[in-house]
């Protein structure tokens, strides 16, 4: 249970329609997937160097997000809306470990003040 807590989850994606002029082979669909690890442990954060990592204050407010680099984030505060293009939305809060990954286009509607550690590949 405590290592599947330390890898998280990914979240649901909804793939585009086919086009029936093509063969499935074609086709090469690529979404980079958000990671969330709900509350972990005091080890995990450690182990990782959270609290060495630079800290980002954000007030509320909405704005597109693409991100070239795989950013890793802590949530200390707030409350973020994360709509990646092509996926439903999903709701990050204080507590929250998430990894968003290279090539990730999002738009981002912060609804609580938002502070965080982050930190890049």
């Amino acid at each position: 249970m405590k290592d599947q807590q330390a890898l998280g989850y990914l979240l649901p994606v909804r793939v585009p329609p086919l086009d029936p002029d093509l063969s499935l082979s074609q086709y090469r669909i690529v979404m980079p997937e958000i990671k969330i690890v709900k509350n972990p442990t005091e080890d995990f954060l450690k182990q990782i160097g959270v609290a060495s990592w630079e800290t980002w204050d954000c007030p509320v407010t909405e704005f597109r997000l693409d991100f070239d680099e795989t950013e890793k984030a802590y949530i200390l505060e707030g409350e973020i809306v994360v709509t990646p293009d092509g996926a439903a939305p999903v709701t990050i809060v204080p507590g929250d470990y998430v990894e968003f990954p290279a090539g990730l286009k999002s738009m981002w509607r912060v609804t609580k003040q938002l502070k965080k550690h982050y930190s890049y590949d």
